[in-house]
């Protein structure tokens, strides 16, 4: 004669018979996630616990005033001369290595070449033959159109 035996639920701590070979610690599936569930719940409570006793230790570990650093004459000096005097340096040391045919266009330069440009009335086109009595091609600025001289204009 097989001896029953009776365990007792974790959960709902009632005695119930096993319905499987391996032990059983809950007599029923709902006890078994509810307990899981329970379980989950104050483990994540006493996360949430730790947490809170760690940020506690950390703020009481923090100097209760802060020390503000104050404007000197030694920080500007500092900053200015690493600031403004190294980027002066540098592009000052750009301009003076640039050749003059490669820096840029400024506005002074384009109302010297309009100047120029209002000055002169032919200038001298170099890729057109010369007419067959022997003129040399120009173009007249003022009237837009291709004049041919007796002699080139410089």
């Amino acid at each position: 004669m097989e001896e029953t035996r009776f365990y007792t639920c974790q959960h709902c701590f009632e005695n119930f018979i096993p319905k499987r070979r391996r032990v059983q610690k809950f007599c029923s599936t709902s006890c078994r996630s509810s307990s899981w569930q329970l379980n989950r719940k104050t483990d994540h409570n006493k996360e949430t616990l730790f947490e809170e006793e760690k940020s506690e230790a950390i703020s009481n570990d923090l100097p209760k005033e802060m020390k503000i650093e104050k404007m000197s004459v030694e920080g500007i000096g500092n900053s200015f001369v690493g600031g403004a005097l190294g980027s002066g340096l540098v592009r000052f040391i750009e301009i003076a290595a640039t050749k003059d045919k490669n820096k840029p266009l400024t506005k002074g330069d384009m109302l010297k070449m309009l100047q120029a440009l209002n000055e002169k009335t032919y200038y001298p086109i170099k890729n057109l033959d010369r007419s067959d009595i022997g003129f040399y091609p120009h173009f007249n600025i003022k009237n837009q159109e291709v004049v041919y001289l007796p002699y080139i204009i410089e």
